[in-house]
């Protein structure tokens, strides 16, 4: 019997946490049918995952959120999963850029773990050619993000243009779409025909919604060389924004795309942006996170998959209470691993209800350097330098400089920015441990629903020493690890703002110079 029939065998793999109803058991489904943008269709393919892994976040509360990921092997015994098999039950549809889901089943209840879009399809034939998989990775919805450019729209004049105006003359002109160029900021360039019946005009005015209209300028003071009659293609030249709050901001680039409002959970935004550069050329995803970093926000693509922007503010208003407590586990014997040790009985212990995390699994504090700032400098699009620095630091640990070039439009702004930042970097801060977490009882609902920008609580009490860790966090990444019978998930904080800011008529909030201080 040839190989290749063995391949062709009809057999799955057991699902990755079968035998051990304490873990959660992984689901994998595919939208075959579905276009990337549309509504998707979901087939389950669960009964051939082998493993799976995610990763989504960022280890550092001040870089850019990475592209979440998920690597999972599929058994593809019955090439099933091979896009030239016309045999095959998802064919024609084994294609890249279809959107994936992982999800987990505990208790009756399906938890979201990741969401994104298929790279493709590597078949591989390990131990000798007597079995087949496919090691898929995909990505979030950062990925599409990324390939995607901000580029020139088009619609139609709906109306004839003057044949024969003076240089200089303003004339407002009906288009069959003010979708054109989008929102743009005033003036922009725009084409009109092409060959030798093309022109470039101004547009000076913001458009008239109930008539889509648009009054354009001769700048230049251009012979006319024809007339421009209903039909005629207008192009824009250029991609610009005019100011806007940030969540506006974001919003309206995944306007551009077509990204369904039930894909997103987008926040007002607590930052104005400035009109924008021409973007034409750039990508989208490069603009999303500078406006989020302007914004001292966080932009990430959701464990349900929604495309999610959280304002500032969110931790202050919104994430102010500790949804768990996460205690460290001693490590060896069931009772430690589980959780059920007494806290401080002369080694890492977790109390009653805490979550308990693995120790001697690289759990390091960190005091260092690596993250001092002393000077913070913020470049804004009219060329002002906004600065905040403190010398007893410069003093202490040298000169160390955080350059930022962000399009606020308030320089008000960029000052309570760098001053903000100042404060929170100019001295060395503690650096949280990565933890791992095996909770195998009911506690794995509270890990399955963690998501980042929520806030939990963390302690680590050693069994020598003073050190003993009691920190507000904030989660900035999240992974799973699961191969048959285990599932073990990754966790990196950052610590939460310790202050309690100002907020009006909420008790214990709005004694300004007592117990709050104002937030920027």
């Amino acid at each position: 019997m040839s190989a290749l029939l063995l391949f062709r065998a009809p057999a799955g793999a057991p699902p990755p946490a079968a035998g051990d109803a304490a873990l959660p058991a992984v689901q994998v489904a595919f939208a075959w049918a579905s276009n990337p943008l549309e509504p998707p269709t979901y087939q389950d393919a669960t009964p051939y995952v082998r493993s799976v892994s995610t990763n989504r976040g960022r280890s550092f509360e001040y870089d850019r959120i990475e592209t979440g990921v998920a690597s999972y092997s599929l058994s593809n015994r019955d090439s099933r999963f091979d896009p030239d098999n016309a045999a095959g039950p998802y064919y024609p549809n084994v294609k890249p850029t279809r959107r994936v889901k992982v999800s987990a089943l505990y208790a009756g209840t399906s938890y979201g773990v990741m969401q994104g879009f298929t790279e493709g399809y590597p078949n591989a034939f390990p131990a000798d050619g007597y079995d087949a998989v496919v090691q898929q990775n995909a990505s979030d919805w950062f990925y599409p993000l990324n390939a995607i450019k901000f580029v020139s729209a088009a619609t139609t004049l709906a109306s004839d243009m003057l044949t024969t105006p003076a240089a200089g003359t303003e004339e407002v002109i009906q288009v069959a779409s003010i979708g054109l160029p989008m929102p743009q900021a005033f003036p922009f360039v725009v084409q009109i025909g092409s060959g030798a019946f093309m022109e470039r005009l101004e547009v000076t005015g913001t458009p008239n919604a109930a008539y889509n209209q648009w009054t354009v300028k001769r700048g230049h003071g251009e012979s006319f060389v024809g007339l421009h009659g209903s039909g005629d293609v207008v192009t824009s030249e250029e991609v610009r924004f005019a100011v806007e709050p940030s969540g506006t901001r974001i919003n309206n680039c995944l306007d551009m795309l077509g990204i369904a409002t039930s894909d997103r959970d987008i926040d007002a935004g607590n930052s104005t942006i400035a009109e924008s550069d021409n973007l034409a050329g750039s990508t989208i995803l490069d603009h999303l996170l500078l406006i989020a970093e302007c914004e001292n926000g966080r932009f990430f693509a959701a464990r349900d998959g929604r495309i999610t922007f959280r304002q500032r503010h969110w931790q202050y208003t919104d994430e102010l209470t500790s949804r768990a407590t996460f205690g460290a586990d001693a490590g060896s014997g069931a009772a430690a691993s589980y959780g059920t040790g007494a806290y401080g009985a002369g080694a890492f212990g977790t109390a009653a209800g805490e979550i308990p995390f693995l120790s001697g699994t690289g759990n390091v504090l960190a005091h260092d350097d690596a993250k001092i700032y002393n000077w913070v400098r913020i470049t804004l699009p009219t060329g002002q330098i906004i600065e905040a620095f403190d010398q007893a630091s410069i003093d202490a640990h040298f000169e160390r400089v955080l350059d930022k070039q962000w399009p606020l439009w308030s320089a008000i702004e960029a000052q309570d920015a760098a001053d903000y930042m100042l404060a929170q970097f100019k001295e060395a801060r503690l650096r949280l441990p990565k933890i791992q977490v095996r909770p195998q009882d009911a506690r794995w609902a509270t890990v399955l629903g963690m998501d980042m920008a929520q806030r939990y609580r963390l302690k680590m009490d050693p069994p020598v020493g003073s050190t003993v860790v009691d920190e507000q966090v904030i989660v900035e990444r999240v992974g799973h690890a699961v191969v048959p019978g285990d599932w073990r998930t990754s966790l990196e904080f950052s610590r939460a703002d310790p202050n309690t800011y100002w907020r009006v008529e909420v008790s214990g909030q709005q004694e300004l110079d007592t117990q709050t201080r104002l937030a920027y």
